[in-house]
């Protein structure tokens, strides 16, 4: 633990008391000093790491500080697919410094910067990270109780690959891949097999959002007209046998369920009907993004 406590130390840019009693709690942190008499209880290594906030911030003065984990997991999602790919070293220290605030979970939002053994142009120059690397990173996560979930794309949101040889028919329009096409699965089949290689979570994103435009291209030239509701359904549905084959307990962004029913508009009132919300398989959860709202109204709708 005295490792633990430098890591954490040398982010802080201070150096932690040596005579430190160190106790296990049941959940949170609580730290007391009484002169020289310096007491850390905490439940996890996040919760540490706050005490040792508390602790620095209090200086040599007397004091008792404590807090509670009022939520079972919190993190931040870090974009690692626009402009330059964070170095493994930055990764790091982004995964300790949300430790210092308390932070648990720690997404890591990877489009096609990850390796497909089936697919050696997934991320062809676009500065992809090595399953070393991943393990590397998971692994270090881990040592510190932060939970490293991967965010990868199931549907949309998957333009670099396009222009690959061996991926671009695979696409139906713009950035989205083309559904009910066994190759499609195959290549999805490919991802969650690294995430699995490379994660301990049972945690994963797998996107859809945003996939507007889905079934308007090489997909309704192979089909005809279908509606968006009924493809994206059972898209969804064959993406969550993948997942549970190998383990993981996949969320989506929910935005393609709300947007489509209020033609397009991110903030309509017209709720999910409840024959579309009975199809929604049952081990996927959904989630809400939003970067624009101030009301918190809106949020809680």
């Amino acid at each position: 633990m005295k490792e633990i406590i430098s890591l954490f130390a040398s982010e802080l840019n201070w150096t932690a008391p040596e005579n430190m009693q160190l106790e296990t709690c049941e959940n949170g942190y609580e730290v007391s000093r009484k002169g020289d008499s310096i007491t850390l209880r905490y439940s996890n290594k996040v919760q540490l790491a706050k005490a040792l906030v508390e602790l620095k911030r209090h200086g040599d003065q007397d004091f008792t500080a404590k807090g509670a984990c009022r939520l079972d997991n919190m993190g931040v999602m870090y974009d690692c697919s626009r402009n330059g790919v964070l170095k493994v070293e930055t990764i790091k220290k982004l995964i300790r410094m949300n430790a210092l605030m308390g932070y648990n979970m720690f997404l890591w939002y990877i489009e096609d910067v990850y390796p497909i053994d089936s697919r050696p142009y997934f991320g062809y120059l676009r500065g992809r990270y090595s399953k070393e690397e991943l393990q590397e990173i998971d692994a270090y996560g881990r040592s510190l109780d932060v939970q490293v979930v991967p965010c990868i794309q199931t549907l949309a949101h998957l333009l670099p690959a396009k222009k690959w040889w061996d991926l671009g028919h695979m696409f139906d329009v713009n950035d989205i891949l083309l559904c009910d096409n066994e190759e499609t699965y195959d290549w999805i089949d490919g991802m969650f097999a690294t995430m699995r290689q490379c994660f301990q979570t049972k945690h994963i994103n797998i996107g859809m959002d945003e996939a507007d435009m889905v079934g308007l291209g090489r997909y309704l030239k192979q089909h005809g007209y279908v509606d968006c509701f009924t493809i994206i359904l059972k898209h969804l549905n064959r993406v969550c046998k993948i997942a549970e084959k190998y383990g993981f307990k996949p969320h989506m962004w929910s935005d393609m369920f709300f947007r489509e029913v209020n033609n397009g508009d991110y903030y309509g009132t017209n709720p999910v009907p409840q024959e579309i919300r009975e199809q929604v398989p049952e081990n996927v959860g959904l989630a809400y993004w939003d970067y624009r709202s101030l009301d918190t109204k809106q949020y809680d709708r």
